[in-house]
């Protein structure tokens, strides 16, 4: 299948930022995953209808995107937070969004401070992205206002 050639799963890697000497097991891992569920996950997540789903939620909610992501990641994740009651939107400097594999030790700090309701490791740096001009904010906010949800004052 396609999505298990050699030059897509490095593409893959080097987009989410797998380190070189990790490639390896990395291309093992995406050849066990069957294209259809890799098709389906895309989707599911592409999915304006998830947005009516999430967007009320009133549980503490952490987002978290490597400093290195796509712009629209970093739009959206400041679009939900400022939507969602519960969400904060922080960002992990210097990093891809494979951040948590190459970041184990700052991932376990950050869920465990989570999870004891501490502060946030220092490293995590709260977002700032511009959301209210991009395609992800817009559609964020659209759905927001659907849901007859009050637009954020950020």
């Amino acid at each position: 299948p396609f999505l298990h050639r050699a030059g897509v799963i490095r593409g893959l890697g080097q987009a989410v930022g797998v380190p070189t000497g990790d490639m390896p097991s990395f291309g093992k891992g995406i050849r066990g995953v069957r294209p259809r569920a890799f098709r389906r996950a895309f989707a599911q997540a592409q999915n304006p209808g998830v947005l009516h789903d999430v967007l009320p939620c009133k549980v503490p909610t952490l987002l978290v995107t490597g400093q290195r992501e796509m712009g629209d990641m970093h739009a959206a994740n400041a679009a939900l937070a400022a939507y969602m009651p519960q969400a904060r939107a922080r960002v992990a400097p210097g990093l891809g969004h494979g951040w948590i594999a190459t970041r184990p030790d700052l991932h376990s700090r950050m869920v465990r401070a989570w999870l004891q309701d501490q502060p946030l490791p220092d490293e995590l740096q709260p977002e700032r992205a511009h959301w209210h001009q991009t395609r992800a904010g817009r559609r964020i906010a659209a759905s927001a206002a659907e849901l007859g949800l009050s637009r954020p004052t950020t």
